[in-house]
């Protein structure tokens, strides 16, 4: 029996090529992440999904950020290794449409500040960092200078730069970095010393301290944990 056309989803046919009809036989977490990669491939609900991924490898629960990141890090690397730079982009474009569409959600923006830390840790998007890196500084900006914000989130913030520090505009940066913090705009002889100070070409491991030291200087005495 064939079986009734189901109206008003998109990419019907895409949808029932990837995911098996009921009952689903899914027995492990990397079946359920594996189809729901294959789902982040079609157009219409890659947002989507990407809106999943960012409060499941956002979270702070180290199985939830595991489970999910592996197999979101392998597909993009896959991309990265097909020269898929086009499907790339359409996904760092729709990273940075969810965090512009949730600027100032005091409940979702810790979950992306801690997403897009694992993400540009992984350096997964290394390829395509310089094109989104100038959105990405922007967005971090609006968020940062409206109303005052948690500790936690300024300290998240400070990661979130140390990435941008890699890319093509560390002055700027480090510039707006004054702008957001009262602390870091009477360091900013200090600040700006980092720059010409630091191998942005090193590893992540390695600028370690660079953050360490932006850390110190972003958070006052008083209220660094």
């Amino acid at each position: 029996m064939r079986d009734p056309t189901i109206p008003h989803i998109e990419q019907l046919e895409e949808l029932r090529s990837i995911i098996p009809p009921p009952p689903l036989d899914i027995s492990t977490e990397k079946e359920c992440f594996d189809l729901w990669m294959k789902v982040m491939r079609l157009d219409t609900y890659r947002k989507a999904v990407i809106t999943g991924l960012v409060s499941s490898i956002g979270s702070l629960t180290d199985s939830l950020v595991k489970s999910y990141s592996a197999p979101f890090m392998s597909y993009l690397r896959q991309l990265v290794a097909e020269n898929k730079l086009d499907e790339l982009n359409l996904v760092t474009r729709d990273i940075l449409n969810v965090f512009q569409e949730n600027l100032n959600s005091v409940r979702l923006m810790p979950y992306i500040f801690n997403f897009l830390d694992h993400l540009l840790s992984s350096g997964c998007l290394d390829s395509v960092f310089k094109s989104m890196s100038r959105s990405l500084l922007t967005l971090i900006r609006t968020e940062m200078t409206n109303g005052g914000k948690p500790l936690k989130l300024l300290i998240s913030s400070v990661d979130l730069y140390c990435h941008l520090l890699r890319g093509d505009q560390p002055y700027e940066t480090l510039l707006t970095l004054t702008d957001i913090s009262p602390s870091l705009a009477n360091h900013q002889d200090d600040i700006l010393a980092i720059p010409s100070d630091t191998d942005w070409d090193e590893d992540v491991e390695a600028l370690k301290p660079v953050k360490t030291q932006l850390r110190s200087l972003f958070i006052p005495p008083t209220l660094n944990p």
